[in-house]
């Protein structure tokens, strides 16, 4: 019997939405994030080693941060499906006032107050131009912060066509710019990336946030902004908590090393941070489609089914990478100063291919709406971390650092999978009793 491939094509690519989507937004958005990865030889000509480590430094300063001021996002994505018409314009007023009054309010209460000189001389115990940097780093804040609750609306919403206008115009001028000014511009090379860098985002989310106003409704709800804040809180207290994961690294190293080893340890990061954006990218399409499945077992088996096929992509993403690297080193394409990122590179995947996949699970404390569990969990991880972080870099330096890594990831997957168990088998439970 012949094989009718347009039947074929039909069911394995246009009935899967999935699938459907990531050829569409997932393929574009990671080439978007990865973009800087790809490009990174160019970077490393254009910068000196030790403006590479500053630079990558204070980005994940940034970075880092701004999780703080970006919890509303959850709320975002939990209730956007929940309501419809002008409750759900409503619920996108409010959540925005409510990111404006705490962005704003707390910014500029640190501006004003400087109190921002006394967290950078603690941060950094060797000498920057921080007065230079200032605006900069503000600005970068904020534009962090609402760039991605405008993406979380765009995915959220399933308006596939705008993420993939908002991706091409990122994807041309995100980087084009940036390395235009860096050959051209004289001068600081750390502050022209960090301002140009954050001035093309700008410009990028200007071109688009008038289709996320035009989806709201003035009117500030206030039974919705205490749902909104419910969810969300929690989501803030572990990102504080969070500090320790993404940053208490660099900082130690910041501490016991020089900024070329800071460069060669960010390298290896910013390498092997294509799992977190590959899995960032995944979860924008994946979670309207994930709080959308009411039933716990069919929810349950696509999330499994779902981490499978992640996991065995992320593990030949893994290994690519590695001989790309060693090929990159052998052809004087990365140069010698970096050639040790190799000792690291293989641990940091590995780690981030752990925490990626624990990622799908960790979706279930939204969805149980036990969100304040994230919250203790990442109050134990962080003693982990910290420990192992003090114990390994100061002996091992960014050898430790990324042993501490892949130790703390295994670390809290075990904790995760014992909690969403526990959680599944009490829905279960719950859901035999009542019918």
């Amino acid at each position: 019997m012949p094989i009718d491939v347009r039947k074929l094509y039909k069911k394995f690519y246009q009935d899967n939405i999935i699938l459907n989507r990531f050829a569409k937004v997932l393929s574009l958005d990671i080439l978007v994030k990865g973009s800087s990865f790809l490009l990174l030889p160019i970077y490393l000509k254009l910068m000196t080693q030790e403006e590479f480590g500053l630079f990558t430094y204070i980005y994940s300063m940034i970075t880092t941060f701004s999780l703080l001021l970006n919890f509303l996002y959850i709320a975002q994505s939990k209730y956007f499906h929940d309501f419809k018409g002008e409750r759900r314009q409503s619920l996108l007023f409010t959540i925005n006032v409510l990111l404006s009054i705490i962005v704003f309010g707390s910014l500029l209460i640190v501006y004003f107050t400087k109190s921002d000189y006394f967290i950078i001389q603690y941060i950094f115990t060797k000498p920057i131009p921080y007065n230079a940097y200032r605006e900069t780093l503000f600005l970068g804040l904020i534009i962090t912060v609402y760039g991605f609750i405008l993406n979380n609306y765009f995915l959220t919403s399933e308006n596939i066509g705008l993420v993939q206008k908002y991706n091409y115009l990122k994807l041309i001028l995100e980087n084009g710019v940036v390395i235009i000014l860096l050959v051209f511009l004289p001068g600081d090379k750390v502050l022209i990336r960090l301002a140009t860098f954050y001035g093309v985002n700008g410009f990028i989310f200007i071109c688009f946030v008038y289709f996320y106003i035009k989806a709201m409704r003035i009117h500030f709800d206030f039974h919705l902004a205490k749902k909104s804040l419910y969810i969300s809180i929690p989501i803030f207290a572990s990102s504080v908590f969070g500090i320790f994961y993404n940053f208490s690294d660099k900082f130690i190293i910041e501490k016991y090393a020089d900024f070329k080893q800071m460069a060669v340890y960010n390298l290896g990061f910013i390498i092997s941070s294509i799992i977190p954006v590959f899995i960032a990218s995944f979860q924008g399409i994946w979670l309207p489609l994930f709080f959308k499945e009411k039933n716990i077992d069919k929810n349950i088996k696509k999330t499994n089914r779902a981490m499978i096929a992640i996991f065995l992509t992320l593990v030949v993403i893994d290994i690519l990478i590695i001989i790309l690297i060693k090929l990159a080193i052998f052809l004087h394409i990365i140069g010698a100063e970096y050639a040790t990122v190799i000792h690291i590179i293989p641990v940091q995947l590995f780690a981030q291919t752990i925490i990626a996949i624990i990622a799908l699970y960790k979706n279930y404390f939204i969805y149980f709406e036990r969100v304040y569990l994230v919250t203790i969990i990442n109050i134990i991880t962080s003693l982990f971390i910290l420990t192992f972080n003090l114990l390994l870099i100061p002996k091992y330096g960014i050898v430790g650092a990324s042993l501490s890594m892949f130790c703390i990831s295994i670390i809290e997957s075990v904790i995760v999978i014992i909690v969403i168990r526990s959680l599944i088998h009490k829905a279960r439970s719950h859901s035999t009793l009542k019918s």
